[in-house]
């Protein structure tokens, strides 16, 4: 499965910060669930691979 916008930001973000929580943040997700779509972005083999 190809990978979003968001997600690729999310890795760039991640690997830059090491904070899943702020790398969701900064890739442009808003909200009081920023910690869930933190681990589900971590769950996602795509996102595992990189």
């Amino acid at each position: 499965m190809k990978l979003t916008e968001r997600q690729r930001r999310f890795c760039d973000f991640f690997t830059e910060t090491r904070n899943t929580t702020e790398a969701t943040r900064l890739a442009g997700n808003k909200g009081k669930n920023l910690n869930r779509v933190a681990s589900q972005n971590l769950s996602k083999l795509d996102i595992q691979t990189i």
